[in-house]
């Protein structure tokens, strides 16, 4: 028999109960538990219990209370005889007996129907214990390194606790790492890693990281370096030849690097490729050479616009990559210029500023893959050499200089209007890069007054913190992106 016809009987059996004999409703109650079910409950599964039935679990399977098939038994029913709402069995499971046919649920005492209202008692009690009415308890306590989650103990995200299963840390936990031979969990660095199972143990892997190469205005240089959120490391590959003011961008987590200057006639036009342990140059046609031009990924492409040649001439022209080879874009858009800045934010590569060869332009466009947008809205004042990211639902920007000085502000773009931030940052400083690591942006090097900087700032979205001053020799004009 289904389980909605025996309720239903057993409802109807109780009304004719009281209509027969017209016994006190609340004696009713207590006699014949006013209940919707008589047998040994339901399992939360569904599965329909026997009275009293002792059972062992399922093959293979364990019980709350750890016994498993083949050991001692515990019995999976409860007396649901004039009893309502739910009950924990001898194995630890929370079986329910049904609703009362009249009245409410712990009206009458613990699990008995009756005309009171109910108030659930937890206090004292064990997370998901029967709160004596119809449900069970959404928070109490729970076993070693545990958190009570609406009425289940499971692990603790934000004090790592209960993250750590048979000494191996459940994948894609985060902030938290599973100590090894029955040491408690340990937070992983910031918000740059995730928990990662490991051998008998967890492990703090890096989400990604940032690759920087090359840079430098006075002196180019060609040397890689890796950063992981916390601390630089460099690299030994061999690869792109020295130079400043290329751009890089990543696309299907290969960065792509192009162009740049190294104080001969011609400058570098190639792309090089990071693949996380060594670079390769890709071949094919490429855009003519320059500096100061800017790239950002979009989509299944990455795009490039404008710099200076070495020929002193400022470009305007787009181009895009597919993960195979560049082609120029049709597309007419921002003036010629070099030192601007781009991002990608809701589909849509963002530019800011830059220099023309006599002006700071002020202007902002977008860009969606097939045609440049100039949104014609006010911002930060007109500026080269700084540096844009996007960070969850808005781009960021960073300094730059003018005919004034350097820049030391921080603006944040939301797709509609720019909105400066009241913080205290990193320092005047132009010529620096930043890109984006998990939940955190990333700042490195620029110079300031003409002297190059070393340092590796964080910004979370509210506030700047300096990461480290060790890593790459100070240089400003180079490039790095996530990968």
């Amino acid at each position: 028999m289904s389980r909605a016809p025996v309720v239903l009987a057993l409802a109807a059996l109780a009304a004719s109960a009281v209509a027969g004999c017209g016994l006190f409703l609340g004696d009713l109650d207590v006699s014949l538990g006013g209940a919707a079910s008589q047998d040994g409950g339901t399992l939360a599964d569904g599965s329909l219990l026997p009275d009293g039935a002792p059972a062992s679990p399922p093959d293979g399977a364990s019980t709350t209370d750890g016994d498993v098939d083949g050991g001692p038994t515990c019995t999976l029913a409860v007396d649901c005889a004039g009893k309502c709402g739910q009950l924990k069995n001898a194995c630890g499971q929370i079986v329910t007996c049904g609703a009362c046919a009249t009245g409410t649920c712990g009206g009458g005492g613990p699990n008995v129907c009756g005309t009171a209202p109910c108030t659930p008692q937890c206090s004292g009690k064990a997370c998901g214990d029967t709160d004596g009415c119809a449900g069970v308890c959404q928070t109490g306590t729970c076993g070693t390194g545990l958190k009570c989650n609406a009425g289940v103990c499971a692990c603790d995200p934000a004090t790592c606790a209960g993250c750590c299963a048979t000494n191996a840390c459940k994948p894609g936990t985060d902030n938290a790492a599973c100590g090894k031979q029955g040491a408690a969990c340990a937070a992983c660095p910031a918000a740059t890693t995730t928990c990662t199972a490991s051998g008998s143990g967890g492990a703090c892997t890096a989400i990604g990281h940032i690759v920087l190469c090359g840079g430098g205005q006075i002196t180019p240089t060609s040397d890689t370096w890796l950063f992981d959120g916390a601390a630089w490391t460099s690299q030994s590959a061999s690869g792109p030849s020295k130079r400043g003011g290329q751009a890089m961008a990543t696309l299907a987590g290969k960065p792509l690097m192009f162009g740049g200057q190294n104080g001969t006639a011609t400058g570098p036009d190639d792309s090089w490729q990071w693949s996380g342990t060594s670079w390769t140059s890709k071949g094919g046609t490429q855009p003519d050479d320059r500096a100061g031009h800017a790239m950002a990924a979009l989509g299944s492409t990455i795009v490039l616009f404008g710099g200076e040649g070495s020929d002193l001439v400022y470009r305007s022209d787009t181009w895009i990559w597919d993960g195979v080879g560049w082609t120029k874009s049709g597309a007419s858009g921002p003036s010629a210029r070099a030192g601007h800045a781009m991002a990608t934010l809701n589909g849509k590569v963002v530019l800011f500023g830059g220099y023309t060869g006599g002006s700071y332009p002020t202007d902002t466009w977008t860009f969606d893959g097939a045609s440049w947008k100039n949104l014609a809205i006010s911002g930060p004042t007109g500026r080269d050499s700084s540096a844009m990211a996007t960070l969850a639902t808005k781009v960021v920007l960073y300094g730059g200089g003018n005919g004034g000085g350097d820049l030391g502000d921080t603006w944040e773009f939301d797709g509609a209007k720019w909105t400066q931030r009241a913080v205290t940052g990193p320092g005047t400083r132009a010529g620096h890069a930043m890109a984006t690591l998990g939940s955190l942006l990333f700042l490195y090097g620029g110079s300031r007054s003409a002297t190059e900087l070393g340092d590796t700032w964080s910004w979370n979205g509210t506030a700047w913190t300096l990461v480290t001053n060790s890593g790459p020799p100070a240089r400003n004009q180079t490039a790095m992106s996530a990968y």
